[in-house]
């Protein structure tokens, strides 16, 4: 369910009489709901597609300003990232917008009981961005059991993902084609080493481009841009 409010905290029945329910294309399968960014006069909403697993095919869905599906963008509102039959279950956690129209939907993605770091990129439509991994969906594996957990624009050049690993939360830049940033912790990735288990929860950009991440544990990392 996405609700939306008036700036006094009343509900704003404009948007659907106040709030949407959010149903799958076939109003059968359960939904698992992760994240949500405004997208021009809409708002996308992402998580995954449940099957018998704790999570199935990723999933995004736009509804426009009045709280109705945007039939205009992906099939009939939806887009869907289906894991084939390798036998993956994913899900999306995290969703930006950038100023330029591209969306970036960030997650993980379990695929033999191991976990990948899943990163797509769509145009404003829902259609695949050609140019970032060649119009394909990213599934990353440079640390172990990787999960995304957020994702950001950076001025609109790189993709900020966020995460964890086995004991330790990570930060990536990629480039807009898809390849790890080198030039970012002259990997591509840097490494924090946290105390217990842990999770990236949120992450932001601060006016002078630094990235705050926030773990789901007793500290705030900061990492520069």
């Amino acid at each position: 369910m996405v609700f939306r409010l008036n700036e006094n905290g009343s509900r704003d029945t404009s948007f659907n009489g106040g709030y949407t329910l959010v149903r799958s294309t076939d109003g059968s399968s359960p939904i698992r709901l992760e994240s949500l960014d405004i997208h021009g006069d809409g708002v996308l909403v992402g998580g995954a597609l449940t099957d018998t697993s704790f999570n199935g095919d990723a999933y995004l869905k736009r509804f426009n300003q009045i709280g109705q599906v945007d039939t205009s963008f992906g099939k009939g509102g939806t887009v869907i990232i289906p894991n084939g039959s390798d036998g993956r279950t994913s899900v999306i956690t995290s969703v930006s917008v950038g100023g330029n129209g591209l969306i970036v939907a960030s997650g993980e993605s379990n695929k033999g009981g191991a976990s990948e770091g899943l990163i797509a990129v769509f145009n404003a439509t829902g259609s695949y961005n050609l140019i970032f991994n060649k119009g394909q969906p990213l599934y990353d594996d440079f640390s172990l059991n990787l999960k995304f957990s957020t994702c950001v624009f950076q001025q609109n050049k790189k993709i900020i993902v966020t995460g964890s690993g086995d004991g330790y939360l990570i930060a990536a830049r990629y480039d807009l084609d898809g390849s790890l940033d080198l030039t970012f912790g002259e990997r591509g990735w840097v490494v924090f080493h946290s105390i217990g288990i842990s999770r990236v929860r949120s992450s932001e950009l601060t006016v002078d481009n630094k990235i705050v991440v926030l773990e789901g544990g007793p500290a705030a990392v900061r990492y520069l841009g």
